[in-house]
């Protein structure tokens, strides 16, 4: 199952795309986060522009004939131009920075609270940064409550085998008290037997 951060819209409620995102956990995030939690808005979307941005003025200072339509206006880039100005774009990306991106939105950082220095936004001077005291109390809080029900399903877990323990011990109580008891009974018969 993946995670899809998305900016909320009324769109995304619509029966017809839920149900083509069924198998997904949609993230909406809600209006003015989409800068600080969606991967390409944070690291890689400037980049990628930058790149197309130099693909189109290199075409246009280029010496490559281009069309004009019957307004003497310049024809746009072809299809199959533009396709490739973004694979070129994409191909230049820095693959370390797109991994690394989903992490500095916080969206693959560890549970654990290990990695919450990495998230952007919660950085120093960031106008996120309460944020990262607020998570790691959470983290916390949540952390304290694992223990608490650790520390009772241990407990529980003794009492049970005190339990068993206890019922084992009675059964076999009884048992060699029956024991010692026929035990005596013996030796008194045989003390009858030498008077």
């Amino acid at each position: 199952m993946g995670l899809v951060p998305m900016p909320y819209q009324r769109g995304h409620e619509g029966r017809a795309v839920l149900g083509e995102i069924q198998h997904l956990t949609m993230a909406v995030i809600s209006g003015g986060c989409t800068k600080y939690l969606q991967a390409p808005n944070v690291v890689w979307n400037g980049p990628f522009k930058v790149q197309l941005r130099d693909y189109y003025d290199n075409w246009m200072a280029g010496d490559k004939v281009k069309t004009y339509n019957k307004s003497e206006n310049l024809r746009a880039p072809s299809r199959r131009l533009l396709v490739d100005w973004v694979l070129g774009a994409w191909d230049a990306l820095d693959r370390e920075s797109l991994i690394n991106s989903f992490k500095v939105c916080g969206l693959t950082v560890a549970a654990d609270g290990s990695e919450y220095q990495l998230i952007y936004c919660l950085k120093e001077g960031q106008p996120c940064q309460p944020g990262r005291e607020m998570l790691l109390r959470a983290r916390q809080q949540g952390d304290a409550v694992v223990q608490e029900e650790e520390a009772s399903d241990e407990e529980q877990q003794f009492l049970n085998e005190l339990v068993i323990e206890e019922e084992d011990d009675d059964e076999g109580g009884e048992g060699e008290e029956g024991e010692e008891e026929e035990e005596e009974e013996g030796e008194e018969e045989e003390d009858d037997e030498w008077v």
